[in-house]
Order: structure tokens, then sequence, then C-alpha cells
């Protein structure tokens, strides 16, 4: 009889369902519950914080086992399953390992298994940098294209063909780093780099040539300062990489324009 009024059968093997953490289930092999005198000594903080209304239909409800011997106390484990939901409350007596990212607030009895990286806010230097390197790309390949075409110098057509390969492969890491950052650019160069376009379509083949090599010489000086500005001044350190790596480009670019000027 003093089995049958107790809360909980002896050898009972519990299982609480609580929102939150994983959908796996997590065996706690330390607590067992032992009746003693009609109460749970052991394992019933957990039953008592559920049932206190600690997690929306936290208890399913208990299985007893009549297999032991009736003279032992002895229980099985309590089973603990968890589903997908709210973290436990601060001071739950029940562990949960989750693969979830804790929230703030989250109890200590919650480890997670991922880690938030938190990334700082671009800069406006890191901004405007993003932006003149995007401009500064397509110009170099809106500009390398009319030369292709229009130059009847083969060093000329050399130079505007090496130009639009290595332009384009500099903004693909400047579309790639803006993606990142979540900032739109651009599609067009800016307006003063559209007006140069125009001189280039309408100057005459005589004069062309000079014309293109003397300001993409500016252009490129130009490109060299703005990436070491960004080197200098970035916060993001993925665009301080990108900046790095266009700066020899750039320099190359500039030698080598300034060879075929001279």
């Amino acid at each position: 009889m003093l089995f049958r009024r107790t809360m909980v059968a002896v050898g009972a093997a519990a299982l609480v369902t609580i929102p939150g953490a994983a959908a796996q289930a997590a065996s706690v092999t330390d607590a067992r519950l032992t009746a003693v005198g009609g109460a749970l000594t052991a394992g019933a903080s957990a039953a008592r914080w559920a049932s206190a209304g600690g997690v929306r239909g936290a208890v399913v409800g208990l299985r007893t086992s009549m297999d032991g011997p009736r003279d032992s106390f002895g229980g099985a484990p309590a089973v603990v399953r968890t589903e997908p939901s709210a973290a436990l409350p601060a001071g739950s007596p029940l562990r949960a390992e989750s693969p979830a990212v804790l929230r703030a607030g989250s109890p200590a009895t919650l480890r997670a298994d991922s880690t938030a990286v938190v990334r700082a806010a671009p800069s406006p230097q890191d901004e405007a940098f993003l932006r003149a390197a995007n401009e500064i790309n397509l110009a170099g390949v809106a500009h390398g294209r009319i030369a292709w075409a229009k130059t009847g110098n083969a060093e000329v057509k050399r130079i505007a063909g090496r130009l639009m390969v290595d332009h384009i492969r500099l903004n693909a890491k400047v579309s790639e780093a803006a993606r990142k950052l979540k900032i739109r650019l651009g599609f067009t160069p800016n307006a003063a780099q559209q007006a140069l376009a125009e001189r280039y379509q309408a100057a005459p083949a005589g004069s062309f040539d000079a014309l293109y090599l003397s300001t993409q010489l500016e252009l490129h000086q130009q490109a060299k300062r703005i990436a070491d500005a960004q080197i200098a001044e970035g916060r993001d350190a993925s665009l301080k990489r990108v900046a790095a790596d266009s700066a020899p480009v750039l320099a190359g670019h500039q030698a080598l324009l300034t060879e075929a000027t001279n």
C-alpha cells in the first residue's frame, strides 16, 4: 500500500517532454527517483519544476514498471526528451545539450555547440572604398573595350586587353566583399568616367592612343591612392585584404602605362 501511495511508482521511468534545446534525447544517468516514506528525495525537483508550469505541457506522463523486487526502491534513470522550442529557464535543474545558438540571458546550464560571430558594421571609409573601387573597375573595362575596338596600335590594344582582364578580376573580389557586407554597388562607372568614355568615342583616330594612355595613367594613379587609403584607414579586415591584393596590380598598370606613354 505504501508503494501505491507514493506519487511515482518504484522503478519508474519518467518521460518529460521539454520544449527547447534539441530534438534528440539526453539521458540523465545519475538522477534516480527514490521514494522514502511516500516522498521523492532525488530527482523530484525536475518533476516539480516541470509540473509547476516551467514549460508548456512539460510533463507528458509517468510510466511505472513493476518488474523490480518490491522490497527495493532502486528505480530506472529518468529520461529527458527535448523538443526544439524556447531555452530552459534560469535555475532549471535539468541540463540540455543543444546545437542552437544561445540567446542573451540563457542559463549557464545550456551549452551551445556553435559560436555566434558578431561582425562590426563597415565604416564610412570601407563603404567609400567599395564604391570607388567598383566604379574604377567598371570604367577600366568599359574604357578598355573602346580602346580595343578603336586603336590600330598593337601595343595599345595589348594594354587595353590586360586592363580589361585585370579589372574584371579585381571587381569580382570587390563585388563578393560587398555582398557579404550587404552593401549594394552600382552597375556603371561614375559621371566623370562616363564622360571620359564619350571623349574616347569622339577622339580622332590619330590622337586617340595618346589620349587613352595619358588618361588611363591618371585613373590608375587615383585607383592606387584609393587602395592605399583603405589599407591605412579601413576598419573591415576583409576589405583591407581586397585593397592589399589590388595594390600591386594597380601599381603594375601604372608602370605599364607610364612606359607606353614615354
